[in-house]
């Protein structure tokens, strides 16, 4: 949804201030920012100066605004792990995308393998994470699998992603346990009693359930 024409003025700054949103920068590019209070004009009805993610300010028409709130839940973070992201039930003044409205937890792999219901630390939502909730990056099956080498957990998309190494671990839906690998994760074993590891196994790519 881009900025509706007739928002200008101080109303600009009550749909956007504190929040981030897409800034078409030309018809190819585009990058996730956030107002800056400092350059803001009440009285310009054309233009406006937004900062990206990466530091860096762009005088851009108020009519390339493009309000924005990305799908929560699982991302691949700069860093190596998986971030869950969730919205948290508060009133919501703007009209798009604000960090105070969404909380982070990053799931610990080694943890989870000792208790699979707890593991988790809760983490902030800065503008890295910003980038990625904006232009998440994901892996199929094979890739997610062989990064696990590497790195404690990898996302598959907002809903799955994986927690262990390359040897085995476990299955993630929606921030919940529902399978554990074995065997070079060539076998998956279901966990509480959990009737959705078939359908999720199935449209990821995965291998088959053992009964």
């Amino acid at each position: 949804m881009y900025m509706p024409h007739y928002v200008h003025g101080g109303d600009i700054e009550q749909w956007l201030g504190g929040g981030w949103f897409w800034a078409n920068l030309s018809h190819t590019r585009r990058v996730a920012a956030c107002l800056m209070h400092d350059q803001f004009d009440h009285d310009n009805r054309d233009e406006t100066t937004v900062m990206d993610v990466d530091n860096e300010a762009h005088i851009i028409p108020l009519t390339s605004i493009q309000l924005h709130w990305p799908v929560c839940g699982a991302i691949n973070t700069v860093g190596g792990y998986v971030l869950h992201v969730e919205r948290v039930q508060t009133r919501q003044w703007r009209r798009t995308f604000n960090d105070r409205c969404v909380r982070g937890h990053v799931p610990c792999a080694s943890a989870v393998r000792a208790s699979p219901d707890s593991g988790h630390v809760t983490a902030s939502i800065n503008r890295l994470v910003v980038k990625e909730l904006f232009d998440p990056t994901y892996y199929d099956w094979d890739r997610a699998v062989g990064l696990l080498s590497k790195r404690p957990t990898v996302a598959i998309n907002p809903y799955v992603y994986l927690s262990g190494n390359g040897n085995e671990g476990y299955l993630h839906y929606r921030n919940r346990i529902i399978g554990r690998a074995e065997d070079k994760w060539n076998t998956m074993i279901q966990v509480l009693d959990s009737p959705t590891l078939g359908r999720v196994l199935k449209s990821i790519g995965g291998p088959d359930v053992r009964t």
